[in-house]
């Protein structure tokens, strides 16, 4: 029997990468990896011009081959660049999947939102 050799995960291609959100909203950042066998972790961080950090994994929800990071920006600071890296018993990711986390106004009203598409 042959053995099927083993693949770290990569980004899976086509994914949504520009996360219009207003402060105080909720994204929901989803990371699609390929990879075999299936990640058995995915690791997320933050980046923006004055910081970089590891996002803590409360916020994080990870699926066989997807992870999503719940992301609430408060300030202007909270704008920026999410990568995501996925791990497998091959090794871990070696590029990560980047989004990034843009302003955009919060629609109060639904006509105001249907006019403004």
């Amino acid at each position: 029997m042959r053995e099927v050799d083993a693949d770290k995960p990569i980004c899976k291609p086509d994914q949504k990468r520009v996360y219009g959100v207003a402060r105080r909203e909720d994204a929901r950042v989803i990371c699609e990896v390929e990879a075999y066998p299936a990640p058995d972790s995915f690791r997320w961080s933050f980046n923006n011009t004055a910081e970089n950090f590891d996002v803590a994994q409360a916020h994080i929800q990870n699926g066989p081959y997807l992870s999503t990071l719940t992301y609430t920006p408060k300030n202007e600071m909270d704008y920026g660049t999410v990568m995501c890296w996925a791990s497998n018993t091959a090794g871990q990711q070696r590029e990560p999947c980047v989004f990034h986390i843009i302003a955009a106004e919060r629609c109060y009203k639904a006509a105001h939102c249907i006019e403004a598409l």
